[in-house]
């Protein structure tokens, strides 16, 4: 068995322990863009019926962050690239600054 530090030597270069985890994030992402590209937005609600699979993915995306910036493990973490996917769509990290808005 590997020790946590040889698990997070693997990590360090992007290791994906599993393949079908990578494909459902990639997935997700995917339906996030058509989501983002429909109502111009990220804010996926998690309670939301019609997309709720979709809602409760951008909740654990947001959960993996704060884990990520605490310096926790994190899948975040282990692949830096689905941060910038993220970034790059214009996903909103921290709710409490959107809600203070509306």
């Amino acid at each position: 068995s590997l020790t946590s530090i040889q698990i997070k030597q693997i990590e360090s270069i992007g290791f994906v322990w599993s393949v079908n985890k990578q494909h459902n994030w990639s997935e997700m992402f995917h339906q996030l863009q058509e989501y983002r590209i429909a109502h111009g937005n990220c804010l996926v609600k998690a309670n939301c019926k019609k997309y709720s699979k979709l809602g409760r993915w951008v909740a654990q995306q947001r959960h993996h962050y704060k884990r990520w910036i605490s310096k926790k493990s994190s899948p975040m973490g282990t692949d830096n690239g689905r941060f910038q996917q993220l970034e790059g769509i214009g996903f909103v990290w921290n709710l409490s600054r959107i809600r203070k808005h509306f």
